[in-house]
């Protein structure tokens, strides 16, 4: 008998502190269970009891998101890129069609995002014409043609000396049509018949492609066309390219770390919360309809990691260090009214 006793003293004692707690005072009082449970016992981090009346504010819907007045189920708003957005099975779908083998990349993300948002409103099949700017050689005028949409490229000229920086880092179209196509996403004779490139300054639209255009997009270019005031005057500029009820989606840096401070040096601008606010505002005061605005900028573990100079060394780049900023992409759709 004393050696089955010490067992079980040895069985008991050799469970965990708490469990041991609970255990002799099972008896006691509910109350007290209740508290151990509540407190001691070790729980998920990610779950945490709330006291206050702040709670029901803090769970409220229109708290977390905001005010939505699509006509469609759109997933697509005007938003940050963040990682939610990689998990949706249209990002593979999209990364397909391009060619690219995916991986967490904010440069993927607005390839993705352009191309969904602009599927989603109508614009990506046969006889939609659409004008790009500042192209470079990126791949989306080969998939927008191969689905059936006349194309006009645009990038500033090769000869340009603002040009060059670009043309070294093989960021430039090189006036070279072909070059828009170096994946054969789009069939050769498709892509001849379909996509036409043209120079262009982003800060000097010619007057006879206003109003010629279902769609016109731009990923990444409006913050390195000289400083501030034309990156904002660009966001409403373009929208002249467009039909009525035409869609514009344009890609730019945004700024996670401040409102205030920036960068401002004429060839990266990283636009802020304030001057995206500022532009959708202008842009509605002239009849457009911008798709609202989201600033969640995501809870997953590369939503807040921070790519550093040189870039690309790891598996994330959605957030990356320019100058002192933690910058991400932000992405603006826009109807004309």
């Amino acid at each position: 008998m004393g050696a089955f006793i010490s067992k079980v003293r040895e069985a008991v004692l050799g469970l965990p502190l708490v469990t041991r707690i609970a255990r002799c005072v099972l008896s006691i009082s509910p109350s007290v269970i209740q508290f151990i449970a509540r407190y001691v016992l070790p729980i998920n981090p990610c779950f945490r009891y709330e006291q206050g009346k702040n709670v029901s504010e803090k769970t409220s819907f229109f708290n977390n998101y905001p005010v939505s007045k699509l006509k469609a189920p759109y997933v697509c708003s005007s938003q940050l890129c963040n990682m939610e957005f990689f998990g949706l099975p249209l990002f593979q779908y999209w990364m397909g069609l391009l060619k690219i083998s995916p991986s967490i990349n904010r440069k993927y993300w607005e390839y993705a995002y352009i191309a969904q948002a602009l599927y989603e409103n109508g614009m990506l099949k046969q006889g939609k014409r659409g004008l790009g700017f500042a192209c470079g050689k990126e791949p989306l005028p080969a998939l927008f043609a191969g689905m059936g949409c006349e194309i006009l490229a645009t990038d500033l000229d090769v000869n340009d000396i603002r040009s060059t920086k670009w043309a070294e880092t093989d960021q430039n179209t090189m006036n070279a049509v072909e070059n828009l196509n170096e994946q054969g996403i789009c069939s050769p004779e498709q892509f001849a018949e379909r996509v036409t490139f043209q120079a262009m300054d982003m800060n000097e639209i010619p007057e006879e492609l206003c109003g010629k255009f279902d769609f016109n997009w731009s990923t990444c270019a409006a913050e390195h066309i000289g400083g501030m005031e034309k990156s904002i005057n660009f966001l409403t500029e373009n929208i002249k390219t467009l039909k009525s009820g035409g869609i514009a989606v344009h890609t730019f840096e945004f700024n996670l770390s401040s409102n205030d401070d920036t960068c401002l040096e004429p060839d990266c601008f990283i636009f802020r919360k304030c001057d995206v606010e500022s532009a959708a505002q202008a842009l509605q005061a002239a009849g457009h309809e911008v798709f609202p605005l989201n600033f969640k900028s995501g809870a997953y573990f590369a939503d807040s990691f921070v790519d550093t100079p040189p870039y690309m060394r790891h598996n994330a780049h959605l957030r990356l260090l320019i100058r002192k900023f933690v910058a991400t992409s932000f992405g603006l759709i826009v109807r004309k009214g």
